[in-house]
């Protein structure tokens, strides 16, 4: 008798590749080895599974026509061929994988092979392709468990740029503390007790509430709600800033009440935050250093404050002595007449009134006292 052969060794498959992506070409004698047992096996299961959806014969046919699943046959058959040789050699049925088996499959390959996230992505794809019930393996918690930690790595790999934004995030901070200092008429102390949460952001305005600010009223803790005016150019117009610094920092990590730094009975959330530590408020010495990294590009005096910057510059461009002493929640004029005010000349032309020519219908009596 001839010794039957079929069951034969027919070569090497794609198996003992070392290469951890899919193969971009294919040995033209694979069309000469007999058909791997999945692909029919999955063409009789989605077979079945189009028939139990209700669609007809002819239905069927037309879905599962050769031309229609070359494709995807090409692509997925050097990855279950692959498999199958994993699952032999530990005596494993492949069409019937556990969870467990595919996992360490895919891992050895990631660990060994350095296969990347997507191409773990696309071996999970053909795997499941191959199985008679795949929903059992998806519904699997260690399943679940191993590609939620290969969706975060490959996240973190995708978002390496992101350290590359947080010195626009820092220098937004800074703006922010400036343009509340300046136009706010704010202390850095101020700043930092502002509760996020009660943050109000108009068409025209921003409406904030300090929380027990360093000011008393008849002895008492107050709240001090101050109201700040848009600016028509965008680059400097502190509603705008509020709006990104909410958008990028505020809506991204929202932050627990955080405990007043003088009231302990008080929470507030705290508007200003650590770029390290976004959940986390930032006291009054870090905003000082922020609003001061702009004011030495303005000016070399450390003594101007961009409370006192903004407070004497809104006075000498017409705003009333009550409305910057109501923005600045000065009880008195003195107080920022004594601390605020930078400059002290007269913004009318004093000499030219004095030296004035009288008038012809003036006496030109003079008296000297």
């Amino acid at each position: 008798m001839v010794p039957d052969t079929s069951t034969a060794p027919t070569g090497p498959t794609t198996a003992h590749s070392p290469r951890p992506h899919l193969p971009n070409q294919h040995n033209t004698t694979t069309s000469t080895r007999p058909q791997p047992p999945v692909v029919p096996h999955r063409l009789l299961r989605q077979r079945q599974q189009l028939a139990e959806a209700g669609l007809s014969s002819d239905a069927i046919s037309i879905a599962l026509h050769p031309a229609a699943q070359t494709a995807r046959t090409r692509a997925y058959s050097s990855i279950q061929d692959r498999f199958s040789t994993w699952c032999e050699e530990r005596s494993i049925q492949a069409t019937k994988a556990a969870a467990a088996d595919i996992v360490n499959f895919l891992a050895e390959g990631r660990v060994h092979l350095h296969w990347e996230p997507s191409t773990i992505l696309n071996y999970r794809s053909a795997l499941l392709d191959m199985q008679d019930d795949p929903s059992r393996l998806t519904h699997s918690g260690a399943f679940s468990a191993f590609f939620t930690a290969i969706d975060h790595s490959a996240l973190l790999s995708f978002d390496k740029s992101a350290p590359d934004i947080s010195p626009i995030l820092t220098n937004l901070t800074r703006k922010l503390c400036w343009l509340l200092a300046v136009t706010g008429f704010m202390r850095p102390s101020d700043i930092a007790r502002i509760d996020a949460s009660r943050l109000a952001i108009h068409a025209d305005h921003a409406y904030l509430i300090i929380v027990a600010p360093k000011e008393l009223r008849r002895g008492r803790q107050i709240e001090w709600p101050v109201h700040i005016h848009r600016h028509p150019d965008p680059l400097i117009c502190p509603v705008d800033c509020l709006t990104a610094y909410k958008a990028n920092i505020l809506d991204i990590y929202p932050a627990a009440p955080a405990t007043h730094p003088t009231a302990p009975h008080l929470k507030f959330t705290p508007l200003i935050r650590d770029q390290r530590r976004p959940f986390h408020g930032i006291g009054t010495q870090r905003i000082s250093k922020h609003i001061q990294a702009i004011m030495s590009l303005i000016t070399s005096s450390r003594r101007i404050s961009g409370r006192s910057l903004g407070s004497d510059a809104a006075s000498k461009h017409g705003a009333s002595l009550d409305e910057v002493l109501t923005q600045g929640f000065w009880s008195a004029a003195g107080v920022f007449d004594t601390h605020y005010r930078i400059n002290r000349r007269s913004q009318t032309n004093l000499t030219t009134l004095a030296l004035r020519a009288p008038s012809p219908h003036t006496s030109s009596h003079c008296c000297d006292d």
